[in-house]
């Protein structure tokens, strides 16, 4: 579950989520699959629709925090026993009954690079043209929530 294509980290997220099952030899069923929730209450409809159907998975990956939260209300709200995955850690996230798994990251990180990359060029006097595109990667780390 996850934003629409055109938002870059959706893209990315995607991109990963499909290499992954290509390396494990499966293929990704596109009927489980939703690129469609911006919030909250479209990220619940979206896995309600993906888990109300006799061949539902048996466990949701959701690509930011907001899809997380409402993959839980949909799997609580169905009591459906889905296990979660997302990206993007968020407050209360060892709160819920149902085991998530999350990829966490410094999210004030993620400001502060692309900040100092950008206080960088100022003071070099660089145009964007004059000098190559730098990529930076923020570390990340996998936290599981058992649910309580």
């Amino acid at each position: 579950m996850g934003n629409p294509p055109a938002l870059f980290t959706s893209a990315e997220r995607f991109r990963g989520y499909w290499a992954a099952h290509e390396e494990a030899g499966i293929t990704p069923r596109e009927k489980w699959i939703s690129r469609d929730a911006y919030d909250i209450p479209s990220a619940e409809a979206a896995a309600r629709r993906i888990l109300d159907r006799p061949d539902a998975p048996t466990a949701l990956f959701c690509a930011n925090n907001r899809n997380t939260l409402g993959a839980y209300r949909a799997v609580c709200g169905l009591r459906s026993g889905t296990a979660l995955a997302g990206f993007d850690d968020f407050e209360m996230a060892d709160l819920p009954d149902v085991p998530v798994t999350i990829v966490a990251y410094d999210a004030d990180e993620v400001g502060r690079r692309p900040a100092h990359l950008l206080l960088d060029r100022i003071a070099k006097g660089l145009s964007t043209l004059q000098e190559p595109c730098r990529r930076t990667v923020v570390p990340t780390e996998v936290v599981h929530h058992p649910g309580t």
